[in-house]
């Protein structure tokens, strides 16, 4: 069998493990997205690999976040953290963000890890 070409794989579709939240992250093993679509478990969940995602909020941990900082995320949350401690890393922040609680702009990057 040959293989052919698929999608480009900025864009992928799972079967959800759990019920998600559109906009929320989406985890497994070293891949992290944002989900498009609400659904729950044992629906096909469209979950976007690549691109720049805006006012993401941050743990409010009082994690101070500078731009390029390495972002990880938790599978189902639908905040970033510096912290890699069972999380996924998902990008980079594009900007900074003060202490406490807030936003940041979040280029995700698979592979980031």
């Amino acid at each position: 069998m040959v293989a052919s070409a698929g999608s480009d794989g900025s864009v992928i579709q799972v079967t959800a493990t759990r019920n998600y939240t559109k906009g929320n992250f989406w985890a497994k093993g070293s891949v992290a997205g944002v989900c498009l679509d609400t659904v729950s478990s044992g629906e096909i969940l469209t979950v976007q690999l690549h691109g720049v995602f805006k006012n993401v909020g941050k743990t409010a941990n009082n994690v101070n976040v500078s731009q390029g900082d390495k972002l990880y995320v938790s599978d189902g949350s639908s905040t970033v953290n510096k912290t890699s401690a069972s999380r996924v890393a998902a990008g980079y922040a594009l900007n900074s963000s003060g202490t406490g609680a807030g936003t940041v702009d979040v280029l995700l990057a698979l592979g980031a890890g």
